[in-house]
């Protein structure tokens, strides 16, 4: 895992953090609220996607072939109990934030 505070789609998990960076840069009244986003990837996209962006595709970068083949293919297998109907389906956590200058 990436630092808490590393850049990348993880970066804003800590809500206090997401508080502490808008309360500096002059933010007042916030508003942070949990949210649950239902999402989907269908099978066919899913490998390409979670290869190339995030944790995985920062490390597969600097790997050779044979690993990143090696990779991949146990990733795919971490994401068959989640696939239905063709999709890889899953809720994605996010934060809803409101806030006032």
């Amino acid at each position: 895992m990436p630092a808490p505070d590393a850049p990348g789609q993880f970066g804003f998990a800590d809500a206090d953090r997401v508080r502490r960076i808008l309360a500096t840069s002059g933010w007042r009244t916030l508003d942070i609220r949990p949210v649950d986003v239902p999402c989907q990837f269908f099978e066919r996209d899913l490998l390409a996607y979670v290869t190339k962006l995030g944790p995985v595709g920062l490390a597969l970068q600097s790997v050779d072939e044979w690993t990143r083949e090696k990779v991949s293919s146990a990733v795919h297998a971490a994401f068959m109990p989640f696939l239905k109907e063709e999709a890889a389906r899953f809720h994605g956590a996010c934060w809803l934030v409101s806030a006032r200058g």
